[in-house]
């Protein structure tokens, strides 16, 4: 049902009286309730579904809630005053058939004529069955004197003279009928149904006049038999009812208590809110499987309940708008991350470009979730910059490594070259000097093979430069190429050679160290004759040590390569 309609249907109701208007009014304000809520539970979760960014209007502020509202509070006001009404005009109905008891009383002790009881007794039969409802207890008590005085004004006097034979057969099937109806009402499950019956029955028993006297006690019996039976069973359906209300209550109490324990601690991450949310939803669920209530706590049991509900999804929009900030800030350093990434991939040499890759790898893992739909595209997009990295690298190592396997076929070549060199050609060294310079512009070759090939070209260049009787300074040359043709040729030359290097300016600093320990020491030996053993062999030290520093030099000048 729409809510236009329950508005409009609301307004034709709001001051309704009869008993159908006021259930369809009843009616309308649960489903208008039921839509209330989910309208509430629809607004409170709005942040994983709402994309647009208009602010959405909370169910409250809505005009037509109101105005529907509006009309909710005033039906309840008119059936507030048509209560208070009711109960005045049962007092006062209570009122006016004790007064008429009182008066058939009366009227029962006047020795006034027959024919004066006779119009006396129909006023007050009359204006009994013209007062209008009064309350159950009540109206079992008076109808009970009501009937027990009309048993006594029609077997008391002597009216039954002027009475025909017939109106006694007629009165006797008439009672006999109402007897009938009695116990068809057995048959009714309809409480209210009960109640109505049992009372125009009974409205219609006192109105009957009276029957055959040696009859009359098995048929009063038999009426107030069944009459007693019909009250028992509205007496105890209305008992059973305020147990059931009163239970209705106790467990709507404690479905209130565990609202309050859940929402007494709100969760500070998302899984937790969720798991919280589906929770009460399942408290909700259960409150709407219990029946209702006592009507004087209804409403105050329903608000309490529903104020907790209102503090938790309060506190659920304020959080996921907080936790939606975080997202965005979290979406906007990945997309930095994504940048940086492809900076990589088009620009940075492939070792270098791993550390980088793996250092913004490391960072992404610091940054918070990014939000439901944004992380997975986000991830997606940073993943695939990745693989375009290693994808583009694995060509370029594929490329290298055919490179490589084409360097080590030259330089297996050349190393055959240089075993073949006959030294006594004229021509011998300048070959070997040649085949050296060839080897040496040759790139790398494959790292499993590279310590291999290196040592067979050293061998090989060892064996002829033996042969033809090379000199010391040569063979230090060709172990200076050596060491320069394995560095090219290591894993990372640069770090290589830059270890090399490291290494001897350590050893030139530590020499340094000592020549200029000796130097000082020099001053202790300044009144010392110059064949002094102690002054020969500080004097020694030194020069020991300034020639290593050169020779250290040239060893770091050379591998200024």
């Amino acid at each position: 049902m729409e809510k236009q309609e329950i508005k409009k249907n609301l307004e034709a109701f709001v001051n309704a009286e009869n008993e159908l208007a006021i259930k369809e009014a009843k009616h309308l304000v649960q489903v208008f309730n039921a839509l209330y809520l989910k309208e509430i539970e629809a607004f409170n979760n709005i942040d994983k579904t709402n994309k647009e960014d208009v602010e959405p209007i909370h169910p409250k502020e809505d005009e037509l809630n109101r105005e529907i509202n509006q009309l909710i509070e005033a039906f309840n006001q008119n059936r507030k005053a048509q209560k208070e009404k009711a109960e005045k005009e049962i007092e006062s109905n209570i009122k006016k058939k004790t007064q008429l008891l009182k008066e058939f009383e009366e009227l029962i002790k006047t020795k006034e004529n027959i024919g004066y009881l006779i119009n006396g007794i129909k006023s007050i039969r009359e204006r009994w069955s013209s007062v209008g409802n009064i309350s159950r207890d009540k109206h079992n008590e008076l109808q009970a004197d009501f009937s027990k005085l009309n048993d006594e004004f029609n077997y008391n006097i002597n009216i039954y003279k002027e009475l025909k034979e017939n109106d006694l057969k007629v009165n006797f099937s008439l009672k006999n009928k109402i007897i009938h109806e009695l116990k068809e009402l057995e048959a009714e499950t309809k409480i209210k149904s009960i109640e109505e019956n049992l009372k125009k029955i009974q409205l219609n028993w006192d109105s009957i006049g009276p029957t055959f006297k040696e009859h009359w006690e098995d048929l009063k019996n038999q009426y107030w038999e069944l009459v007693h039976n019909h009250y028992d069973r509205i007496k105890n359906f209305y008992k059973e009812q305020k147990q059931k209300l009163n239970e209705n209550l106790e467990q709507k109490k404690l479905l209130i208590e565990k609202a309050k324990l859940l929402v007494a601690d709100l969760p500070n991450d998302h899984k937790t809110w969720e798991k919280l949310s589906i929770q009460l939803k399942e408290l909700q669920e259960t409150w709407k499987s219990i029946g209702p209530v006592p009507k004087k706590v209804n409403d105050k049991i329903w608000n309490t309940f529903r104020e907790h509900f209102d503090n938790f999804y309060s506190a659920k929009k304020e959080f996921y708008n907080e936790r939606n900030s975080a997202h965005k800030n979290h979406a906007e350093k990945k997309k930095i991350l994504i940048e940086k990434i492809e900076q990589v991939v088009n620009s940075m040499e492939f070792d270098q470009g791993v550390k980088e890759i793996k250092k913004i790898q490391n960072q992404w893992k610091t940054i918070g979730h990014a939000g439901k739909y944004a992380e997975q595209k986000l991830w997606r997009e940073f993943r695939s910059k990745c693989d375009a990295f290693f994808n583009k690298k694995d060509l370029e190592v594929k490329a290298q490594q055919e490179e490589f396997n084409q360097n080590l076929i030259l330089k297996l070549e050349i190393i055959d070259k240089i075993k073949a060199i006959d030294p006594k050609q004229a021509d011998a060294k300048e070959l070997l000097i040649n085949f050296r310079k060839e080897y040496a512009l040759i790139g790398k070759s494959p790292k499993n093979k590279a310590s291999e090939t290196n040592g067979a070209f050293e061998k090989a260049v060892l064996g002829i430069h033996k042969k033809l009787s090379g000199s010391a300074q040569e063979l230090q040359q060709l172990k200076d190429e050596f060491k320069i043709i394995n560095i090219k040729d290591s894993y990372n030359p640069e770090r290589t050679l830059q270890t090399e290097k490291d290494k001897i300016r350590k050893r030139i600093n530590a020499v340094t160290k000592e020549v200029l320990n000796y130097e000082n020491n020099l001053g202790f030996f300044s009144s010392t004759k110059g064949d002094n053993p102690l002054l020969k062999n500080v004097t020694s030290n030194i020069e020991k040590g300034k020639k290593e520093i050169e020779k250290l030099k040239n060893e770091l000048k050379k591998l200024s390569i």
